[in-house]
């Protein structure tokens, strides 16, 4: 447990520092935003060359949730997959926050013990020669949390063997919930493909005239 206070200690005490430069996804404008299985967030970005090992999204206050939501964030370069992070929430003094984290496969970040599950070790290739289309997709399951987006956080760093130096390489940062796209009912769909078939049927009569 003092390691994990450590920890997000250190990484609240950052994202103070580093909100002015271009940590803050989003304007501090912005509204709360409610998660649930019928939708996602998607958090756009690229970087700058660097030498980052760790790539860290997470907010700094704690979310309103129901049910039991796990919350899962897969790391995209434009439609390819680089990694998925599963969580069911990080706990810190009896609150629950978002903590996502990444790892390239040589970063010595094993010293300190994150809140949430270890980063997931991903190919950073892309993200250090700044070629990267990045994309985080965080979505929900099993429950719903609510949260502001202005206190979203999301930054690079560097890590050594008792923690990690935020960096400024990620830029470009765009965050948005798209509209979620209602199933159709069983009978609406049925109604749809019928009514296409009849379309089709009805066009091939006037080309065989």
């Amino acid at each position: 447990m003092p390691n994990e206070k450590r920890h997000r200690s250190l990484r609240l005490v950052w994202s103070i520092v580093v909100a002015g430069v271009c940590a803050l996804v989003v304007p501090s404008s912005a509204h709360a935003t409610t998660l649930d299985a019928t939708n996602e967030l998607d958090v756009t970005f690229t970087t700058v060359p660097n030498s980052s090992d760790l790539l860290w999204l997470f907010d700094i206050t704690p979310l309103v949730t129901t049910g039991s939501p796990i919350i899962s964030v897969e790391l995209f370069n434009g439609a390819d997959s680089l990694g998925v992070y599963a969580e069911s929430g990080a706990l810190y003094f009896g609150n629950l926050y978002i903590e996502t984290g990444f790892q390239s496969p040589t970063s010595p970040f094993t010293g300190v013990t994150p809140v949430g599950p270890a980063p997931t070790v991903v190919d950073f290739t892309s993200i250090n020669d700044g070629s990267i289309a990045g994309e985080l997709v965080l979505t929900v399951t099993g429950g719903t949390i609510t949260f502001d987006e202005s206190d979203l956080v999301l930054y690079d760093a560097i890590a050594s063997s008792d923690g990690y130096s935020p960096q400024n390489d990620v830029q470009n940062i765009a965050a948005v919930v798209p509209t979620a796209v209602p199933v159709p009912e069983p009978a609406t769909l049925s109604l749809t493909v019928f009514g296409l078939a009849g379309v089709v049927s009805k066009y091939r009569r006037r080309r065989s005239r």
